[in-house]
């Protein structure tokens, strides 16, 4: 779905096919020098908007749960975005070559051998964090719900869930054009979100709290 860019043209919709509100037609096919844009300004709202998500405020706890401090989550989660410098790097390949990494890589492991990156790096990895997303949200929108005074119900959950299901799926046939529309709101929407969130958390934090060791308390 994702389209290789280049700085060629910082507006998506000058770029002939790839328009928001169009379904996207692009694949793992090359995308001719015509046809390839984009800046970073462009791609900032792509990035930023997941980075911004409350499910951050999940990991970062699920940290300090499995035992380390403070300070030990903080220098993790620095080292573990540290660690994005290599994609940034890697994916200049991608503008050069006219089409997506997952086709790219077969220069490197080979088109069998591709495959088997992909299902790991690609598909499992993808899989992985599209159900913590859907999981997080299905439970925000839930507690929203509930809330504004909808009644507690197995068909409200599943009601919930499955309109989260059906936008996401809808976004992504709708692809990239569409996709950095959307995202350039919503990354102010979640960006408020996440402060007033973080504020509120920050003020209920209880900064002494330090998790039971491994291994204590069980027989």
């Amino acid at each position: 779905m994702t389209q290789p860019c280049t700085a060629r043209d910082a507006n998506p919709e000058a770029a002939g096919l790839d328009r928001a509100g169009r379904i996207e037609t692009r694949g793992i096919d090359v995308v001719p020098d015509s046809e390839r844009h984009g800046s970073p300004r462009e791609l900032f709202a792509i990035w930023a908007a997941p980075n911004v998500s409350y499910l951050s405020f999940v990991v970062g706890a699920a940290l300090i749960l499995m035992g380390l401090s403070l300070v030990e989550s903080v220098v993790v989660i620095i080292a573990g975005n540290l660690l994005w410098i290599i994609t940034g790097f890697i994916s200049v390949s991608g503008p050069v070559a006219g089409t997506t990494g997952s086709v790219v890589s077969r220069a490197m492991y080979g088109v069998l051998g591709n495959k088997v990156v992909i299902t790991v790096t690609g598909w499992l990895i993808s899989a992985l964090y599209l159900a913590l997303n859907w999981s997080a949200a299905s439970v925000a929108g839930i507690g929203l719900a509930k809330q504004i005074g909808l009644p507690d119900s197995a068909a409200l959950d599943a009601v919930v869930i499955c309109a989260i299901a059906a936008a996401t799926v809808l976004i992504a046939i709708y692809g990239h054009a569409t996709i950095v529309r959307l995202y350039t709101a919503l990354t102010v929407l979640l960006t408020i979100v996440f402060l007033v969130i973080s504020a509120l958390v920050l003020g209920r934090t209880d900064w002494s709290y330090a998790p039971a060791p491994f291994g204590i308390g069980v027989a």
